[in-house]
């Protein structure tokens, strides 16, 4: 029994720890932004890959951006030429 109930709150420890750095509590997903601006730099890293760039507003300053991607290992690129 008591195994049980240690493999249990192990368990829902981990959970609530897997949740928190997962959740999406930093994030408004009921609305969609767009960004045009020059890519200043991607760093393609695990666990999260981010990408860099400069958006330039209608008063013309610039604002340096950053966007939180997939893994480096779950990012598939695919060029092509035009």
């Amino acid at each position: 029994m008591i195994r049980t109930a240690s493999l249990l709150a192990l368990f829902l420890s981990a959970a609530a720890a897997a949740s928190a750095h997962h959740g999406g509590g930093t994030f408004d997903s009921s609305r969609a932004v767009t960004y045009s601006g020059v890519l200043t730099r991607i760093d393609l890293v695990n666990p999260h890959s981010w990408i860099y760039f400069n958006v330039t507003d209608a008063n013309g300053k610039v604002g340096a951006y950053r966007c939180e991607m997939r893994a480096a290992a779950r990012i598939r690129i695919r060029c092509a030429r035009r």
